[in-house]
């Protein structure tokens, strides 16, 4: 495990994979990332790396102590290093004993560590954009019906003033239980906000709201057209000539609200962008966005060059075109 400080000392590049591109070359598959991986590794003898974050995910993924000890085999023999930027994590990872590690028992109670210093890395952008969701559902909620809506606007008023470690409990709690169960994680966004929103507004308001209205009301009105027009009348104009116009727009109006001195730039737009996905796409949260979004910031932020391969390349090609026009300071060496 390499913290990237000692990684500067030996080298000037490294080639850095997802989780996805290790359990192809374990299962000797290869998709065309996979193999500019490959070549991009043997030009030069560069090292190959996994984050911290990934590797969490490799091993939290493994079904028994035979996945565990497949994945170390085939890491070793590729020779694969780890590498990060969180000290908690990274420190844990460098002073475990991996051969120790025998029995079913071992392997889950490695699991739950890691589990947990995962978490308080990914947490955090988990509540920013779940913050945020809000906070732009009760602006479409304001447009489609103001007087209906506005106990939802003073109710999340209030708790994003006064109670926000109880939200955070909250949060942390259906985050901790829910992110590694595939179907549930995908709607935790939109549940929760939904469950509490109804829960709040009937417990306050009884004569005003009733369960099944308040819940068939908010189909209704987050939908996409109802958010792009809310983003139009913010002053976002189309562009037919720029298919990603309403993304970047949408980012650069919501980009202050969940970092407003932008000192995690790409971490800020990205959480904006996978937002956009979930409300103009109506695409369901993802719980490995966060790894994938956090190993490109990590990539785009160090002093040597990185180069970051990965399969889910779609959406953060994307994501990286945006914010090389948004951005175009920062530098991405991505599946390249």
């Amino acid at each position: 495990m390499r913290l990237m400080e000692e990684i500067k000392e030996y080298t000037d590049e490294i080639v850095l994979v997802d989780t996805n591109i290790i359990i192809n070359l374990e299962q000797r598959k290869c998709s065309p990332i996979d193999l500019k991986a490959i070549c991009k590794i043997f030009d030069g003898d560069i090292k190959p790396f996994l984050t911290d974050l990934s590797y969490c995910e490799l091993i939290i993924g493994c079904r028994d102590i035979k996945d565990f000890q497949f994945h170390s085999k085939e890491l070793n023999e590729m020779g694969f290093m780890l590498c990060g930027m969180n000290e908690p994590l990274c420190n844990y990872l460098s002073n475990l004993d991996y051969d120790s590690i025998k029995t079913n028992k071992e392997l889950n109670h490695l699991k739950k560590t890691i589990a947990k210093l995962r978490n308080d890395v990914i947490f955090p952008m988990f509540s920013s954009l779940f913050r945020l969701y809000c906070k732009v559902c009760i602006m479409a909620f304001h447009e489609e019906d103001k007087n209906y809506w506005d106990n939802a606007f003073f109710i999340f008023n209030e708790i994003f003033q006064n109670k926000v470690k109880e939200l955070n409990d909250l949060l942390l709690d259906c985050y901790e239980k829910f992110i590694d169960v595939k179907k549930e994680s995908k709607r935790l966004i939109k549940d929760v906000f939904t469950e509490l929103l109804i829960n709040l507004l009937v417990y306050t308001k009884p004569d005003k709201y009733e369960e099944d209205e308040v819940s068939l009301r908010i189909d209704q009105a987050l939908i996409a057209s109802n958010f792009t027009n809310l983003v139009k009348r913010w002053g976002i104009k189309s562009n037919k000539e720029d298919s990603e116009w309403l993304s970047k727009g949408f980012i650069v109006k919501t980009r202050k609200i969940v970092d407003m001195n932008d000192e995690f730039p790409i971490i800020s737009d990205g959480i904006c962008f996978l937002l956009s996905q979930i409300i103009f796409n109506n695409a369901n949260y993802n719980s490995h966005d966060f790894i994938d979004l956090f190993n490109i910031y990590f990539a785009s932020k160090q002093e040597i060059k990185m180069h970051y391969y990965s399969n889910d390349k779609k959406k953060w090609n994307r994501f990286i075109e945006i914010e090389k026009a948004l951005r175009p300071n920062l530098k991405f060496y991505f599946n390249a």
